[in-house]
C-alpha cells in the first residue's frame, strides 16, 4: 500500500507517478516521480532513454505542458547545486551536479534516483523550487542543506515558508552500509549521531559476515532541515522504501548494478 496522507498515486495508460497531496495544492507547481510500471525507466544521459521519450510526451500530455523546456544535471553524486534564472534548449544535458533551483516558468528539470533520496522543494510564496538528488554522499555532503541556502541567498526565501517532500528513497531497514562508510557519517555529523543514535544503528549480521550499519537518511534531514528554521509540518514524507517496494519503483540495491533503471523526479513553475 503506497497511497497514503502524505501521498497520490496516480495510474493513467502509460505512465504511473507519484505527488505530495500538500504540493498539489499549488496549481502554478508541476512535480512529479515516476513509477516503474508500463515500462518506464529511465537512464543518467539523456541519450540512452529508451523508454524515457515516450514517457516525456506522455507526461506534457498529461499535464497539458506546451512551453517547457526539459533540463537535466549529469548527476555524479555531488553537492553542486545549479541555479537558473534563464531558460535552456530542451533536452539539454547540463554540467556535473545533483540538483536544480530555478523561479523561473517553464524550465522543467529533471533528475533520476534509484534508492537515492528525491526531494522536492518549494517556496510557494517566493514561487521557487529546488529538484534534489541525494545518495548518501549527497547527505554527508548535505546537498539538501546547500539547497535551502542557495534558495534563501539567491531568492531571498523565508525557510520557514519553505515545503520539502522527501520522496520514495531505500529506508533504513534496508539501507546497509560498513565501516568505512559509517566513519563517513560520524566525520559529517559527529553531534547529530551522538544525540540521535537511532539515526545509525548496528545490523544485524551473520556470525563471521563484516559488521554492518542501517541509517536514516531521511531521518537525518529531518533534523538538520529544522534546525536551519524549517517548519516540521513542512516536512512532507512519502514513508516509501524503494527496496520494499520494488515492484512499483526501481531500486538500485534490488535489481542490481546491471539491470537497474531510475525512477525520475520532474518539477516545473507554470503560469498560473
Amino acid at each position: 500500500m503506497i497511497d497514503n496522507d502524505v501521498v497520490k498515486i496516480t495510474r493513467t495508460d502509460n505512465v504511473d507517478f507519484l505527488q505530495f497531496k500538500r504540493l498539489l495544492e499549488y496549481k502554478e507547481l508541476v512535480h512529479c516521480f515516476t513509477l516503474k510500471r508500463h515500462n518506464v525507466g529511465f537512464y543518467k544521459k539523456i541519450s540512452e532513454y529508451a523508454p524515457g521519450e515516450k514517457t516525456y510526451k506522455d507526461l506534457k500530455r498529461y499535464f497539458n505542458i506546451i512551453d517547457e523546456t526539459f533540463i537535466q544535471p549529469t548527476q555524479k553524486h555531488t553537492d553542486n547545486i545549479l541555479v537558473y534564472t534563464e531558460s535552456f534548449e530542451p533536452m539539454r544535458l547540463l554540467e556535473p551536479a545533483d540538483g536544480v533551483i530555478t523561479a523561473d516558468k517553464y524550465v522543467c528539470s529533471l533528475t533520476t534516483e534509484a534508492d537515492c533520496l528525491p526531494m522536492f522543494i518549494y517556496d510557494p510564496i517566493k514561487k521557487v523550487y529546488g529538484n534534489i538528488h541525494s545518495g548518501w554522499r549527497g547527505t554527508v555532503q548535505k546537498i539538501g542543506v546547500k539547497a535551502i541556502k542557495s534558495m534563501i541567498d539567491n531568492f531571498d526565501c523565508n525557510p520557514e515558508e519553505i515545503i520539502c517532500g522527501f520522496g520514495p528513497s531505500i529506508r533504513q531497514d534496508h539501507f546497509f552500509i560498513k565501516e568505512d562508510v559509517k566513519q563517513i557519517y560520524e566525520e559529517a555529523f559527529p553531534e547529530l549521531l551522538l544525540q540521535n543514535p537511532n539515526l545509525m544503528i548496528t545490523a544485524d549480521n551473520p556470525e563471521g559476515e563484516e559488521k554492518q550499519y542501517k541509517v536514516d537518511n531521511v531521518g537525518i534531514y529531518k533534523k538538520l532541515l529544522t534546525d536551519m528554521g524549517l517548519k516540521v509540518e513542512n516536512l512532507l514524507d512519502s514513508g516509501i522504501c524503494t527496496y520494499c517496494e520494488n515492484e512499483e519503483f526501481h531500486s538500485y540495491r534490488f535489481e542490481g548494478d546491471e539491470k537497474y533503471r531510475s525512477n525520475a523526479s520532474i518539477m516545473m513553475i507554470k503560469n498560473g
